[in-house]
Order: C-alpha cells, then structure tokens, then sequence
C-alpha cells in the first residue's frame, strides 16, 4: 500500500534548539535572581533569559510576551514554577498549547512538567482535558441550580430595584406633582430606570391635570 505524505504537513519537532527562560517577581522587593540562577543551572544561557517584576493577578506582562515571541521551533521556555507563567490554570495550558502548535516544548523546573518527552506530553494532554471536563461539570451545576431556583420562584440576576414599596412611592409622589428626574435624584437614579419600567401611556394618566 502506497502511504502518501502531505505536502505541507510539519514534521514533528525535535527539541534541539535553544532554552529561552522566562522569571518573574510579584513586587520590588523580591529578588529575581533566585529564579535566573535555578533557569541557569538547567542549562538556560543568561543571554536567553527575560524577567520582570509583575503582580501575579494583571494580565500584561510584556516580559512573558517578548520570551514567547522568541521561541523558536524547537525550542523550549522553561520556567522556574508553573505560577510564574500564567494569572491561571485555564491561561497556562493556552499558552502551553500554543507553544505545542509552534513546536515550542514547556518545562518547569519545580513541577518536573516537560512537554518535551513524550510522557510530559500526554500529562499536558490530560491535563487539558480534566480542565475542560471540569468547566463542563461547573457549567451544568450552574445551570441546574438556576433551574432549581426558578422552579422555587426564586428571582435571579440583580436585586429588583422598584419594589412595591418603591413603585407605591413613587407613583404618589408623581401624581403629587412631583417630576420623574425630582423623584429619581433622591434615590441616586437616572430618570432611565423609570422609563424602563413605565410606558408614557401610564405617566401620562398619572400626571396631574393642570
């Protein structure tokens, strides 16, 4: 049988290329060389490593961006821990797969992950898809409970601003003469809130007769 080979298909990668490094510190008064000297002892040349002194929970780290934009293929980022990479699980394995589709290889020192070996591989893989199944199970206990509490004539979403106590107020204060932005500024309200509740129809039969 004759085995017809695609044209444009990418032969997998051999990780022979360079170790690109990448720390990173929450706040000025930690010492990032703890992290470089650990990315050094795994063979990372200091020449090829970025760093940066970043908060774990904001989303721009230009030091990360510039050392994923230098890997190569066949190449390999190599972090010192798992934490330094990503903000969370779900954007650490999004980085870690697009660096897979690169034919960039990951590894962390402290975890032993390595999606260099075949074994680290499969473990990413598995990962990936306990996180998916996860989200699943999230998203179905979400929507059952909201069922739940619908069937039980629970009101979801915001709490409801016009209550009968409020609705009773305001209309006594409209017919009293009082003007729909004169009643809203009391409560802190723009005048929207009432005329997406009430139709002009409505106001206009409460407004006094002058």
């Amino acid at each position: 049988m004759r085995v017809v080979h695609k044209k444009n298909a990418k032969a997998p990668a051999a990780y022979t290329g360079r170790l690109v490094g990448y720390a990173r510190v929450s706040t000025a008064d930690q010492d990032v060389m703890m992290q470089t000297a650990q990315l050094e002892r795994a063979g990372v040349h200091k020449d090829q490593i970025w760093s940066e002194v970043v908060s774990g929970v904001k989303a721009r780290r230009p030091q990360r961006d510039m050392a994923l934009i230098d890997c190569r293929r066949g190449d390999t980022l190599v972090v010192y821990k798992l934490d330094r990479l990503g903000r969370s699980f779900v954007e650490l394995l999004k980085i870690v797969s697009d660096l897979e589709t690169r034919g960039v290889g990951f590894r962390s020192i402290t975890e032993g992950f390595d999606t260099t070996t075949p074994a680290g591989k499969f473990l990413f893989h598995m990962l990936g898809a306990m996180a998916e199944f996860e989200r699943g199970l999230i998203a179905e206990r979400t929507r059952d409970g909201m069922a739940e509490a619908r069937a039980r004539g629970i009101r979801l979403g915001a709490p409801l601003f016009f209550t009968k106590e409020r609705a009773k107020e305001f209309e006594r204060r409209f017919r009293a003469g009082e003007s729909v932005r004169q009643i809203v500024e009391t409560w802190g309200k723009s005048p929207q809130i009432v005329y997406s509740r009430y139709t002009k129809r409505k106001l206009d039969r409460w407004r006094p007769k002058s």
